[in-house]
């Protein structure tokens, strides 16, 4: 074991020294051809939040959690790794971290630590504390370039799920998110003081039927007075989308919207 780790880069503590690919969360992390690879206890979980299986493995949904990644078996299909920066001036977050139970979501394994870049595919895991982990060493700008980059090479569910809950923190910190309260919220994702708020995802070139059908939502509800219990006066739709789609496309959204009184947001994400 080198005689002072401390002194050492998170990088090579992780990586490159005697005691590589261990840290006291049981998470190990290897970059491998054309992705990530996990061992350790937490693999099976990292691959669940992903929907990854075992390459071996062509499971159906409700059998992931027992079948993907054995607790100590190697996990492959996250995005590859981006280049690693270099070496911090000094070591204190990790130094700060040993022993605590903090250590993997605060530090190596999630790239947080100053000296690594953000790990493409990594913005995927655990949304929300992931985000709230990145933000300690990563500016605003820095933070949503990753999670955009990733998250538009997901499904559209998982896609509009990991942004949601990095709006939850970035954009609608001061609303309550809908997936706190239960995962099935109707029609609106955001809602404070009467306002509820819809987020969608698209990148679509047509075929916008959940989109106009959430609008005839959103005008019911307040027309209600209600969304699941919730009091509702007020309604808006934002939609986001990547930078370069053309928002042109949209046109039938927001026509829709007019007609239904629902205000809509377009935002560039």
């Amino acid at each position: 074991m080198a005689d002072n780790y401390l002194d050492l880069s998170p990088y090579n503590y992780v990586g490159n020294n005697p005691i590589r690919r261990i840290d006291p969360d049981g998470m190990r992390i290897e970059e491998v051809e054309g992705g990530v690879k996990l061992t350790g206890r937490h693999a099976r979980r990292a691959a669940r939040s992903l929907g990854i299986t075992s390459e071996s493995s062509n499971s159906a949904e409700e059998e992931k959690e027992s079948d993907c990644c054995p607790d100590d078996g190697p996990m492959r299909g996250l995005t590859k790794a981006e280049g690693i920066g270099p070496a911090p001036s000094n070591s204190e977050r990790l130094e700060r971290a040993l022993g605590q139970s903090g250590f993997m979501s605060k530090t190596i394994s999630m790239g947080v630590v100053e000296g690594l870049s953000i790990m493409d595919g990594w913005s995927l895991f655990r949304g929300t504390s992931l985000y709230l982990n990145l933000r300690k060493a990563y500016t605003a700008a820095e933070i949503q370039a990753a999670f955009a980059k990733v998250a538009w090479q997901a499904n559209p569910f998982r896609r509009g799920s990991a942004i949601e809950g990095f709006l939850s923190d970035a954009r609608y910190a001061s609303f309550t998110w809908t997936r706190t309260i239960k995962s099935n919220f109707k029609a609106i994702d955001f809602f404070k003081d009467g306002l509820g708020i819809s987020v969608k995802t698209t990148n679509a070139e047509k075929g916008f039927a959940n989109i106009l059908k959430n609008i005839d939502d959103l005008a019911a509800g307040r027309a209600a007075g209600s969304i699941d219990g919730v009091p509702i006066n007020q309604v808006r739709l934002d939609i986001y989308v990547p930078k370069g789609y053309d928002q042109n496309l949209l046109r039938s959204i927001r026509m829709k919207g007019a007609m239904e009184n629902v205000p809509i947001q377009v935002i560039t994400f």
